[in-house]
């Protein structure tokens, strides 16, 4: 499956180090992105999709397929590491490295520390030299949060990605390769005035699927219900009042959202109120493939637990898990509905 191209990167870990030192803060190295989590085209795209109500033509092959539901408890103190998402786990300190040998990759800018400010995702962009295909980004928090995805690289070596960011330092990796060298680039970046969510969802996903939607339903919501669903239409730039009438701490964010490939998309929430969420994915854009594949990743405390998905078609529904509060049994699924016949700007159907 696509995900499993990081792997193929030079066994990071085993490889002699030819690291540099940290490099001084170069300044230049994206900026800060606003809760929608994109540029200025990514804006424009967004705001003339809500605009005819992002539909589109066309469908998906009817059909669907349902899989069986595996339950992971995560306690509070305990530690959930499977599967390992880091890449490149023998660099846990800021600076350049390349593992192996002859013309390396290489970019600039090469900025390792980074004080992003009040801000809950950051984009990162630059151009990157003799690397083959894309890169792969990975982010880990103070609390042992993590989080990982697919840098798209353009045949030119330019390449730009927003990626989630946890509260206070995160440490943040960008890796490139090509037949015979890997190049590691650590960033550490910091925020201020932040939250350390209790509940954090991240979706990513191919190449030749597009648009993606993340969504998180509260307790006895709906999809698409903007009351009870966190997704663009309800938690970019806003967010619906859950839990507490009148208290915006306890009321979900989603603050990294694409419309392409790859993604990444991100919600967090922080003092959720008792009861089942569940995670749902549709594939939105109509001109994707039924053959993509994508990943969601859920942080609990700390906690991992990923669910990996294959064949997601357009217009279809991927119900990836529930999350029971506040005991934290994350129960994931396989399950997919065919939404095409039941689809007006999304699916209209009666889920979960």
């Amino acid at each position: 499956m696509w995900f499993l191209a990081a792997i193929a990167i030079c066994a990071l870990a085993g490889c002699a180090d030819c690291g540099a030192g940290p490099a001084q803060d170069g300044g230049g190295d994206g900026g800060a992105a606003d809760s929608g989590g994109g540029d200025a085209a990514g804006d424009a795209a967004r705001d003339a999709a809500t605009a005819d109500g992002r539909t589109d033509a066309g469908g998906a092959d009817r059909g669907s397929d349902a899989g069986g539901r595996d339950a992971v408890r995560l306690d509070r103190g305990s530690v959930e590491r499977e599967p390992e998402l880091d890449p490149a786990p023998g660099h846990q300190q800021p600076g350049e490295y390349t593992d192996g040998t002859g013309n390396c990759p290489d970019t600039e800018p090469a900025t390792t520390t980074i004080q992003a400010g009040e801000v809950t995702s950051y984009t990162f962009s630059g151009v990157v030299d003799n690397a083959v295909g894309n890169g792969t980004f990975y982010v880990r928090g103070r609390n042992q949060e993590e989080i990982s995805g697919e840098i798209p690289t353009a045949g030119d070596g330019s390449y730009s990605v927003t990626v989630p960011l946890f509260c206070g330092d995160s440490l943040v990796k960008r890796i490139w390769s090509n037949a015979t060298c890997s190049y590691v680039l650590v960033t550490r970046v910091s925020t201020s005035s932040c939250v350390d969510a209790d509940m954090r969802i991240t979706l990513v996903w191919d190449a030749i699927g597009v648009d993606w939607e993340l969504h998180l339903i509260r307790p006895g919501g709906q999809i698409n219900d903007d009351a009870s669903d966190c997704t663009w239409t309800s938690c970019v730039h806003a967010s619906p009042d859950w839990g507490v009438v009148g208290d915006s701490a306890d009321d979900p964010h989603k603050d990294v959202d694409w419309l392409y490939s790859y993604g990444p998309e991100n919600i967090w929430l922080d003092r959720p109120q008792d009861g089942i969420y569940t995670v749902l994915v549709e594939h939105w854009n109509s001109s994707g493939s039924t053959d993509s594949d994508g990943r969601v990743i859920i942080n609990l405390w700390g906690k991992l637990v990923v669910v990996d998905i294959q064949d997601l078609a357009p217009w279809h529904v991927w119900t990836a898990a529930s999350i029971s509060w506040p005991d934290g049994l994350v129960a994931t699924s396989q399950s997919i509905y065919d939404c095409s016949g039941n689809w007006s700007g999304g699916c209209r159907a009666t889920l979960p």
